[in-house]
């Protein structure tokens, strides 16, 4: 190494006669990090694509599903939501356990929200369901020779809307 601590090599060595190929066995990973929130976001090469992508971190998700939920549980400190994933089920024992059909651990005896709209722990799990679910329907129905179409609609509302009577004049819908 120099002064300025970089390596200096020979022209000689036997390192540098070698090609160096197109691709390496282990693309790095970069950071960017957030200057005003601190959060490090990465990215990696898309081997396909060979562009940045955002690089998935499950862990961190789900950190932030938690985080969330803490937001919830002070908000509203009464409610099915607050004690979802932090209250034993009576007289039952808490365990963790492998699902073989997910491949994923999971708590038991542990009381559970179910609520898709207003946890974020719940709507995850929820949510990752139903998207199984429509794949496998969606297979079913193409290998039927269907074709298939999806449909969203959207209720026009404000602030000052009823909650209550808007849901229910879409489920008499």
């Amino acid at each position: 190494m120099d002064k300025n601590n970089t390596m200096v090599c020979d022209r000689n060595t036997e390192a540098l006669k070698e090609p160096l190929g197109i691709y390496a066995k282990t693309p790095s990973t970069h950071e960017f990090i957030d200057p005003l929130t601190g959060l490090i976001t990465r990215f990696k090469i898309d081997p396909k694509s060979r562009e940045y992508v955002e690089e998935i971190d499950p862990s961190r998700f789900r950190w932030e599903r938690f985080a969330y939920k803490s937001v919830v549980n002070q908000l509203l400190p009464t409610s099915r939501t607050s004690k979802c994933m932090r209250w034993r089920v009576p007289k039952q024992s808490l365990q963790i356990l492998k699902s073989q059909e997910h491949n994923k651990a999971f708590y038991t005896g542990l009381q559970i929200c179910a609520s898709v709209w207003a946890c974020p722990v719940c709507a995850a799990k929820i949510s990752e369901r139903r998207r199984a679910e429509l794949v496998a329907a969606l297979a079913v129905a193409r290998s039927m020779g269907m074709q298939v179409y999806l449909l969203t609609l959207t209720v026009p509302h404000g602030l000052g809307d009823d909650l209550k009577a808007l849901l229910e004049q879409i489920h008499k819908a």
